[in-house]
């Protein structure tokens, strides 16, 4: 039995060294949005990072209830490729 975060948002973005990622301006790095992606067979979180944490394949941490879950980036800015701009699963 796995256990994995069902936030709707605001948990904190920590560094794999469990530092919390704050931005020039002094703003913490959060989760804006989470929810399952069952096209994709995962779980998806939208969050606020600052950009020298956004390459694809950066991972992190998520403060969940006191418990940190391991997250990968895996779509940033432009390269959005998890999404289906084109609606071509749904035409499938």
């Amino acid at each position: 039995y796995e256990r994995y975060p069902m936030g709707s948002g605001n948990e904190p973005i920590l560094s794999l060294s469990g530092e919390r990622i704050v931005d020039t301006k002094g703003r913490v790095s959060r989760v804006t949005t989470a929810g399952s992606a069952p096209s994709l067979d995962k779980f998806l979180i939208l969050a606020y990072l600052p950009i020298e944490f956004c390459d694809v394949g950066t991972e992190l941490k998520v403060l969940y209830q006191n418990e940190a879950y391991p997250v990968t980036v895996e779509a940033s800015g432009s390269n959005l490729a998890l999404f289906d701009t084109e609606g071509a699963r749904m035409k499938a």
